[in-house]
């Protein structure tokens, strides 16, 4: 996927989280779901944060400041970025990132999603500048290139997106 199409694919999954943002209750969006799992809430805190993460992980692989290697990704790792999404199932989440998953407001939300999208608007026009032997360790998915970060939050994005269609019973 090239940098551009990847990037109107966050942007028009990013504006339906700010319609769902704006159209939940401040008790909605924090409420767990009856069948358990994350809120709206904890979705939104999850994803915004891990995609600035991901912003800092692009901003190393374009100030050199990542890891130099010429190591090819993994077969299946190779087949989420060609299939664009992650395998069937559900991913059992590590205690490191539970742990950062709280409930935030909506105005925290909306000052995640203000900042997320201020960062984005200024790497994208950076990324295909990246070397591609600057790589980023994923946690999951081993060693990434500023391109395939990129990549990973519209993967990610997309992902979570269907999450809050399913706590919101659709």
């Amino acid at each position: 996927m090239s940098v551009s199409n990847a990037y109107r694919s966050i942007q028009k999954t990013v504006a339906v989280y700010e319609k769902i943002l704006e159209a939940a209750s401040e008790e909605v969006f924090t409420s767990t779901p009856p069948q358990g799992g994350w809120s709206y809430a904890e979705v939104y805190a999850h994803l915004f944060t891990s995609n600035h993460s991901c912003i800092q992980a692009i901003d190393a692989c374009l100030k050199g400041k990542a890891i130099e290697s010429n190591e090819p990704m993994p077969f299946p790792v190779k087949m989420v970025f060609l299939f664009g999404r992650f395998p069937p199932g559900k991913f059992k989440v590590p205690e490191r990132i539970k742990a950062q998953v709280t409930k935030i407001s909506k105005d925290e939300a909306r000052k995640l999603i203000t900042d997320f999208k201020d960062r984005l608007e200024t790497i994208t026009p950076l990324i295909n500048q990246a070397s591609k032997t600057q790589k980023q360790k994923h946690p999951r998915l081993g060693l990434l290139n500023a391109v395939k970060w990129y990549e990973f939050i519209d993967i990610h994005t997309r992902h979570h997106r269907k999450q809050l269609d399913r706590i919101g019973g659709r």
